[in-house]
């Protein structure tokens, strides 16, 4: 019996890939996505099911796929994953993902089965984590994800217009996973209570679904502006003009600038994301280091923002340098350049033991602040909250004995200019 595909009306692709690789668990969206995408794309499919190893019917399940499609001549392969039985959803996640990128290299497209269901379900999910509007309609019908080519022709249907299909072209039969009924995740706690109770009050699901349509359609006007920052800023990364970045646009442009350097898909934290807009706003800033995830670093100084690693070797602490301003206009120490500049911090010269010895901190280390008060520069660098790993490679300018400045931060009284002072020099870092 030919199945009645158009009675459900899914969206197609603009060009046909030479493979669709569609996730098939076996379950009743992945069979009815199966079935309808065979009516229209049938030399290009290929059931791809996941053997999670985490449930004793695992094999089973496998077992019924295999057959499903040898009985209608798709195309079918399977991958044991071998997870252990405690796995979150997010580690399963992760295995699969790396499935479909291995997959992805072979050209060709990722085809899934959610559904509008899904959509709202992800809504309240996302919603009880902060996230963005960007989080709240993560499931688009398209999307590319650590350069896979995700597909999700159903987003527009309902789970019950799905088993309806099934039923009127007589599939009745697929697998359920009895794991979906038990509220041990967050995810079905949201789908077997919260969805309901929503339905019991507001009596319909239209005024949500059509703020999710909306909340989408701004996400990605503002995601559009983002990457067109993130453009700009790549061609010129400046600090001045990372000031005009919209904080709105800040945790997008951050996590483009992750993957595009490091073709990692990592969110920033709003916590990450204020400690950046700070940084990039402060007055008095040297060299920041913010933390993103364990492994990368964002680094902001007064050239602008970049991204490392973390875990790569780190550069070698300066050692000790001496420099005269009067025959030197400038010196490099490190990641840093002192310069004698009209538009610096002013010193009396005549106070000042030339050559000046530019060193970087030690533990003990004390600057004159006022007659007869001395501050540890550990405090110093509290104060200003400099990050610990960056303390180690910020200059700290000595004359003689004594600690005179260090740069954007701090700088000892004993050498300001005073009313009649005849000779003054003017240094500047960059």
């Amino acid at each position: 019996m030919k199945l009645q595909a158009r009675k459900l009306k899914i969206s197609k692709l603009d060009t046909t890939p030479k493979t669709i690789y569609v996730g098939f668990s076996g379950g009743a969206d992945s069979t009815a996505l199966l079935l309808l995408l065979h009516e229209v794309y049938p030399d290009q499919l290929v059931a791809i099911h996941f053997n999670h190893g985490m449930r004793p019917e695992s094999f089973d399940e496998e077992f019924w796929c295999l057959h499903f499609c040898l009985d209608r001549n798709i195309r079918f392969d399977a991958f044991q994953l071998n997870l252990p039985s405690t796995a979150s959803e997010q580690e399963a996640r992760m295995a699969r993902l790396t499935v479909w990128k291995q997959l992805a290299r072979k050209g060709g497209v990722v085809a899934l089965g959610h559904h509008q269901d899904d959509v709202n379900e992800n809504f309240f999910l996302r919603l009880m984590r902060g996230s963005g509007i960007t989080g709240l309609t993560g499931l688009r019908s398209h999307k590319v994800i650590d350069g896979v080519q995700f597909w999700r022709p159903l987003l527009h249907l309902h789970k019950q217009d799905l088993l309806n299909f099934l039923q009127e072209n007589g599939v009745i039969d697929w697998c359920e996973d009895g794991s979906n009924a038990k509220n041990i995740y967050r995810r079905n706690k949201v789908r077997n209570e919260l969805i309901p109770l929503y339905r019991s009050i507001s009596t319909e699901l239209n005024g949500l679904e059509t703020s999710i349509s909306v909340l989408q359609q701004e996400a990605e006007f503002i995601e559009e502006l983002a990457m067109q920052e993130f453009k700009k800023l790549k061609e010129v990364n400046s600090l001045t003009q990372w000031v005009k970045v919209p904080k709105v646009l800040l945790a997008r442009i951050l996590r483009q600038l992750v993957k595009d350097k490091f073709q990692e898909d990592v969110i920033p934290s709003p916590a990450t994301v204020d400690r950046i807009y700070h940084s990039i706003h402060s007055a008095e800033i040297t060299q920041i280091l913010v933390p993103l995830s364990g492994r990368f670093q964002f680094v902001v100084n007064k050239k602008g923002l970049t991204v490392v690693d973390s875990t790569l070797p780190t550069l070698a602490v300066p050692g000790d340098m001496f420099w005269n301003p009067i025959l030197e206009k400038e010196i490099k120490f490190g990641d840093f350049t002192v310069t004698k500049s009209e538009q610096g911090i002013a010193f009396d010269l005549y106070k000042l033991e030339l050559p000046l010895r530019i060193t970087t901190f030690k533990p003990g280390d004390r600057m004159k602040v006022s007659a007869g008060l001395t501050k540890k520069v550990k405090k110093i660098f509290n104060e200003q909250k400099v990050d610990a790993s960056l303390r180690r490679t910020i200059p700290v300018v000595w004359s003689g004995d004594q600690i005179i400045w260090i740069p954007s931060l701090a700088r000892s009284k004993s050498t300001l200019p005073q009313v009649g002072t005849t000779q003054i020099i003017k240094l500047s870092m960059n």
